[in-house]
């Protein structure tokens, strides 16, 4: 009876330091860890005095559970239940909710299609700003025109009355804000009343967010608000389109010559410009004055006729500027002369043919008595001063009226 007893006490001994030793080993796991919540496995340990084992692999196991917030644990530790929200949504559920709702916009393939689609989600989710952004690009970018039953549903009432609440909230961050105003602004022709709600309600969150804008987000907000306009808020668009030249002034080294040329759109869409405006158009002129002999031919009468009238239609003859597309372009548009030029680009013709017979153009004159042919393109002074006569009569042997020339200033589109 001793002998057992004494063994009896032996084993005791020994599965106590285990425990002991155990302990330590939870201790210094939850001081590694940096979680106060692993001390919990410590408790664990000490019931096991009562007939339950835990092993040091599953301590472990089960304080990185904690560590980690896993919802099932390696060691048998069941972390607790993930926060609701009010809908009774986890915010895991919540979480893949939303990007479900995000996926089934951007799958939308009709226009009458979308507003059931936000209809019935409207219902049980609260839309975000990505969801908002991402059904408005989805919209602008559809084909149209909308039918009627689009034009009149209650579900496009509600979806503005929504961007409202949440540009009141200040939930929009700036790419979502340059999405927005790009979409409405596409949206204007077949939805003016969406433009007119939401153009001056976004312009707000302009002056906030314009340094952390990209250079594209940046050409987005100009262009749209130049285009969206409003004569009963054009002090709150005055203010977003200051500060968004402003931002735009000091990231102009990379601005794309995309960016250069639909920025120079937007500012000249509007009637008054303020002194950032001025300021950055001037700086915008000196950039692409400067980069139009790197400029390949096709690129170069792509965009120079596109800015050159985006200049004229705000009276402003920058010399600098105009000499050099007169430079660049004057073996290119010399080329549409021939019967079979290297490309047609009527619209780019028209455009220089009405910027160089405005009358704040100082090379205003007849077309009778030039011959294209004997124009020395080495001579840049000449080049210069008959610019005009040339592009008017390439414009003239490719068809363009003089109609296409005078509704050039209403912007690109298809001649002939």
């Amino acid at each position: 009876m001793v002998r057992l007893r004494d063994m009896r006490q032996r084993g005791f001994m020994s599965l106590l330091a285990k425990q002991l030793v155990l302990v330590l080993i939870t201790l210094a796991l939850a001081l590694a860890l940096g979680s106060i919540q692993t001390l919990s496995v410590c408790f664990s340990c000490c019931r096991s005095f009562s007939g339950g084992r835990v092993t040091a692999r599953s301590a472990y196991r089960q304080s990185r559970d904690l560590q980690f917030g896993g919802q099932e644990g390696y060691g048998g530790i069941v972390a607790p239940p993930a926060p609701r929200t009010m809908t009774g949504k986890t915010a895991a559920e919540r979480k893949k909710s939303d990007s479900t709702l995000t996926a089934m916009i951007v799958e939308t393939e009709t226009a009458r299609d979308l507003p059931r689609t936000l209809a019935n989600h409207m219902r049980s989710t609260s839309l975000n700003s990505i969801h908002l952004a991402a059904a408005f690009r989805k919209m602008a970018n559809m084909p149209k025109p909308f039918d009627i039953t689009v034009l009149r549903s209650p579900t496009l009432v509600d979806l503005v009355e929504h961007t409202e609440r949440v540009c009141e909230r200040r939930e929009f961050d700036s790419r979502h804000t340059a999405d927005l105003l790009s979409s409405v602004t596409k949206l204007s022709a077949e939805l003016p009343g969406i433009a007119a709600r939401l153009g001056p309600v976004l312009a707000k969150l302009v002056p906030e967010l314009a340094d952390a804008m990209s250079t594209e987000e940046l050409t987005k907000t100009i262009w749209s608000l130049g285009m969206i306009g409003s004569q009963e808020h054009e002090v709150t668009i005055d203010k977003a389109v200051a500060a968004a030249s402003q931002s735009s002034f000091n990231k102009l080294s990379n601005f794309s010559m995309t960016d250069l040329k639909y920025t120079a759109r937007g500012l000249s869409a509007r009637a008054a410009v303020d002194e950032a405006s001025v300021a950055l158009l001037d700086r915008l002129a000196k950039n692409i004055a400067e980069s139009t002999r790197e400029m390949k031919a096709k690129d170069a009468m792509y965009y120079l006729p596109d800015i050159a009238v985006s200049y004229v239609k705000l009276g402003i003859w920058h010399t600098d500027l105009m000499d050099n597309v007169a430079r660049r372009l004057a073996g290119t548009v010399r080329k549409m002369l021939k019967p079979k030029p290297t490309f047609h680009m009527k619209w780019s013709l028209a455009a220089l043919a009405w910027c160089w017979k405005q009358p704040i153009s100082p090379y205003v004159q007849s077309t009778e008595n030039f011959n294209p042919e004997v124009l020395d393109l080495g001579n840049v002074q000449s080049v210069i001063e008959n610019f005009g006569s040339l592009a008017h009569m390439a414009a003239k042997r490719r068809g363009v009226t003089q109609k296409d020339i005078e509704s050039a200033v209403e912007g690109p589109r298809r001649i002939g």
